[in-house]
């Protein structure tokens, strides 16, 4: 279905007001068809650990039974009224057999935060040590009152672990050195810290605005042993970072607790 905006010919003041025309037969079959394309069952949760590390993970998913009539009636109301870009599916949800708060007992029951960041251009070098740097902190779990510190968990940057030569920002200039990329792998993680609330209390920004790092100042470098990122989990419970490629250009860090 296609909406048809009519713009009228105004004074410039008040040039960008417009019509809709709407045809409400037209928006059911449109969210009907869209609905149709799309999944609505419910997923169980997975929580596996392994040497006190997560290792494989699904916080699940509540399903639904959509209800395409109600969805029209709310998307043309949105329509008309312009008060919102984006409306919910109605409907009757489903919820899963196994929820993530009954696959443990840390309290890892919900989604708290997350940060995304994006590395399109990177190099085949950077991309093998984003990997690598992902690899270190994936599944970790940080009891309440624990300060996490991204550099014990990232240890020494050598070959065994994956990590390739690529540029790094030094002091006397840009140089070639293993693990140059796996700032792209602290400062997805610091965005999502920050969104949570939680309390950083050690990063240190670089040296100058990197495009892998957009929006300046969301970025953490790290260099061990001397620049390191760390957050104390002031929440009640523990916190689980679960990294992972939304897409090939885009890195995404979730974390969860209660």
């Amino acid at each position: 279905f296609v909406l048809r905006l009519d713009l009228l010919h105004k004074p410039q003041a008040i040039r960008t007001s417009f019509t809709t025309t709407l045809d409400p037969r037209a928006t059911y079959m449109w969210v009907v068809e869209s609905l149709a394309r799309t999944s609505f069952t419910p997923e169980d949760a997975v929580f596996e650990m392994e040497n006190g590390r997560v290792v494989q993970f699904n916080p699940g998913r509540t399903g639904l039974v959509p209800d395409a009539r109600l969805t029209t009636l709310a998307t043309i109301h949105a329509l008309t009224d312009k008060q919102t870009d984006s409306v919910a599916i109605a409907g009757i949800p489903l919820q899963p057999n196994v929820t993530l708060a009954s696959t443990n007992s840390l309290g890892i029951h919900e989604f708290l935060s997350g940060g995304i960041s994006d590395f399109s251009n990177s190099s085949k070098n950077r991309l093998a040590n984003i990997e690598a740097g992902m690899n270190q902190v994936k599944g970790v779990l940080v009891k309440p009152g624990d300060i996490f510190s991204f550099g014990d968990y990232l240890g020494d940057v050598t070959a065994e672990k994956g990590f390739k030569p690529e540029i790094v920002i030094k002091a006397d200039g840009l140089k070639p050195e293993l693990g140059g990329g796996i700032c792209q792998v602290s400062s997805t993680l610091f965005r999502a810290v920050m969104q949570s609330g939680m309390q950083v209390t050690q990063r240190k920004n670089h040296a100058f605005s990197v495009s892998h790092y957009y929006p300046a100042g969301t970025d953490a470098t790290i260099y061990t042993p001397v620049t390191d990122l760390k957050f104390k989990n002031d929440t009640p419970a523990h916190i689980l970072i679960w990294p992972h490629y939304l897409d090939k250009t885009h890195l995404a860090f979730d974390l969860y607790g209660t």
